[in-house]
């Protein structure tokens, strides 16, 4: 086992002692995070390496931790929970493959076609009534990374 697989191990173990339902993103991210910026981790390894630690007959799946079925969707990332939350989400009514993929097809500009923005920008007042939607957002995403 190289170092790599034991440290994903570890985090993998810090989700389940946390009973926190996890994906293998969530172990990259973490991992990426431990390591610092610039971390050349590549999630396709990470993605693998969970999957097979998570894997059904593992010794780290006997710890009462479960794939969502309702997840295996193409697209839909494998999520990882305690035993108990997935036998709750099991037990609602499922969807069928067409109904869950026509809740992902985007509706491209017509989905926001009619939107409007408010008058005035709630965090600082702008004026936005001469402002498109989108313009509108972007406005937002500057006061949420502090550039306004």
């Amino acid at each position: 086992m190289d170092v790599t697989e034991r440290v994903v191990k570890i985090f993998i173990f810090q989700k389940i002692l946390a009973d926190e339902s996890f994906t293998a993103h969530d172990i990259t991210r973490a991992l990426r995070s431990s390591i610092g910026p610039g971390a050349k981790i590549r999630h396709d390894d990470v993605r693998i390496m969970v999957h097979c630690l998570m894997d059904r007959d593992s010794d780290i799946a006997a710890q009462n931790y479960q794939r969502d079925l309702d997840r295996s969707l193409p697209g839909l990332p494998w999520r990882y929970s305690p035993s108990e939350i997935v036998d709750l989400v099991d037990s609602q009514p499922k969807m069928t493959r067409d109904e869950a993929l026509a809740l992902g097809r985007p509706l491209g500009g017509k989905a926001i076609v009619d939107k409007k923005p408010p008058e005035k920008c709630p965090k600082c007042g702008a004026d936005m009534s001469n402002k498109m939607w989108h313009e509108y957002l972007a406005h937002l995403s500057l006061h949420a990374r502090g550039k306004i």
